[in-house]
C-alpha cells in the first residue's frame, strides 16, 4: 500500500489581468518550502529544538541546523556560497524568519560544531521516523552522505 507522504493541497482560482504582472524580487520558493514540509515531517525541527535549546544567540541554534539541511537538499554547495549567495535568493529569510544579516559563513560552520555532538542522536531519531512513516522493518540503515565539491 502506498502511504501519503503530503496532504493533498486543495487548489485555489485566482483572476489574474497578465498584461499588469512584472517581476520586481524574484526568489526560489519552492525547493526551500518542500525541504521545511520534509523536515516538519520526520519532525527534525522538534528533535533540534530539544537537543539544542534556545540560549541566549539571536539566531536559535536549531533554526541554523535547519537552514543548513534545507541548503544541502536544494544547492549543496560551501557554506560561504550559501551565506554570501544562495540564502539571499530564496524565500528562507520569510519562511524561517532569520534576516540575511544574521546568515553568514562563520555563524553556519559553528551550526556544524552544535550538530556534531547529537549526530548518534539525530541517526537514531530519523531511523524510527523512516519507520514510522513508511511502515518499515529493518534490521540495519545504511546511508551514503559521501559528496566531492571542488571549488576553483
Amino acid at each position: 500500500m502506498q502511504l501519503e507522504l503530503f496532504d493533498a493541497p486543495k487548489p485555489q482560482w485566482v483572476t489574474v489581468d497578465a498584461a499588469n504582472v512584472r517581476v520586481e524580487n524574484c526568489k526560489q520558493f519552492g525547493a526551500p518550502w518542500l525541504a521545511i514540509q520534509l523536515i516538519e515531517k520526520l519532525k527534525l525541527d522538534q528533535f533540534f529544538e530539544h537537543v539544542m535549546p534556545r540560549g541566549q544567540e539571536t539566531v536559535p541554534w536549531a533554526t541554523t541546523a535547519m537552514l543548513l539541511i534545507i541548503a544541502r537538499l536544494c544547492d549543496p554547495p560551501s557554506e560561504l556560497y550559501i551565506a554570501e549567495r544562495w540564502y539571499p535568493k530564496t524565500a528562507l529569510p520569510d519562511l524561517l524568519g532569520v534576516p540575511i544579516s544574521r546568515v553568514d559563513d562563520n555563524r553556519l560552520y559553528r551550526g556544524l560544531d552544535h550538530l556534531l555532538p547529537h549526530k548518534e542522536l539525530l541517526e537514531k531519531h530519523l531511523k524510527d521516523r523512516l519507520g514510522d512513516l513508511f511502515e518499515l522493518e529493518y534490521d540495519l540503515l545504511l546511508y551514503d552522505v559521501t559528496s566531492t565539491y571542488f571549488e576553483g
